[in-house]
């Protein structure tokens, strides 16, 4: 089988929480009547979407997997070296998603999986720190198993992922527009970002992080005036704010 995977990245932008990375990974063909750029629809309608691809995850039709960089990694780190870390998270998630139900009576076959069954379980207990393992030996045991046929990432630039991947990936822009499995990465992204996001406001509820989509709203502005910012806040994204303001926040 040649295993393809897509992957699209979600609120790169806000103000505060995480940067998500999603990844899908389809087993068989399908395709859905309902196509578009998953920004321009609502979000009851990703949330309808995002259950469609659970079915399809269940009859093993299509993988879907989904990590994060919190923004204090964004603060430490910036963007840039975020959406790194959030897929190599993701794709171990998914790595290990598909291997978990891999049967195989071949003996070479068997022993990768083994070996690499062993690797995913250690990075998983510490996926925070994901820089610290060699996602090229990853990527390798995976090859022994089975072939990557490409990795597509909706952007123009592969934030040095095929350099820490040992594998070139494939950049375009708009493709969450053009081809559905990238599309459905990116509705997995939006949707446990949302999911993430909303439980965050029970905490932070002077924010309404549920309702504005956490950029710098007139409203949001008001709120990070009056009381100050939460631990959820991109500190290194209030910079400009600070000195609109003329005074810290």
């Amino acid at each position: 089988m040649k295993i393809k995977i897509y992957a699209d990245e979600a609120w790169r932008w806000p103000l505060a929480g995480p940067i998500v990375m999603g990844l899908t990974m389809p087993l068989e063909k399908f395709e859905e009547d309902i196509f578009d750029d998953s920004k321009k629809l609502s979000a009851k309608k990703r949330q309808a979407i995002f259950k469609r691809l659970k079915e399809l995850e269940e009859k093993k039709i299509i993988l879907h997997s989904f990590w994060y960089a919190d923004n204090k990694e964004i603060d430490k780190f910036w963007l840039s070296k975020c959406i790194n870390i959030s897929f190599k998270r993701a794709l171990v998630v998914l790595i290990y998603k598909y291997i978990s139900n891999y049967q195989t009576k071949n003996w070479d076959k068997l022993l990768a999986k083994i070996k690499l069954w062993d690797k995913l379980n250690k990075i998983l207990e510490n996926i925070e720190k994901i820089q610290r393992y060699d996602m090229k030996e990853i990527i390798k045991l995976f090859w022994k198993i089975e072939k990557i046929y490409w990795i597509i990432f909706d952007w123009n630039h592969d934030f040095w992922l095929s350099k820490d991947l040992g594998y070139k990936i494939i950049t375009v822009i708009k493709w969450d527009a053009r081809i559905a499995y990238v599309w459905a990465a990116s509705i997995v992204a939006k949707v446990e970002r949302d999911v993430y996001m909303i439980e965050q406001s029970k905490l932070y509820p002077n924010f309404l992080f549920e309702r504005h989509k956490w950029y710098g709203t007139k409203k949001h502005q008001e709120a990070i005036i009056k009381y100050g910012i939460c631990p959820l806040h991109r500190e290194s994204f209030l910079k400009n704010l600070r000195q609109k303001l003329g005074k810290k926040i």
